[in-house]
């Protein structure tokens, strides 16, 4: 199951390289910082639960994406 999603992921980098919303770096190292980060998320956040979790929510989707996208 984790291959099948990974591929899904790595199909949308492949798509938005192509159409230039994305930077043309490494699909691999993009796959493997976003899926990370979101894969572990739950530990930091339980010890943060004190932040505003829709502050967190965007502030999550502006670090993760404004950094690969043209």
């Amino acid at each position: 199951m984790r291959n099948a999603y990974e591929e899904k992921f790595r199909t949308l980098l492949r798509q938005g390289i192509r159409e230039k919303a994305l930077k043309p770096i490494d699909q691999e190292i993009m796959l493997f910082s976003i899926l990370s980060t979101l894969r572990t998320f739950y530990l930091w956040y339980a010890k943060h639960k004190m932040l505003d979790f829709e502050k967190v929510k965007r502030d999550l989707c502006t670090t993760l994406l404004m950094g690969i996208r043209s």
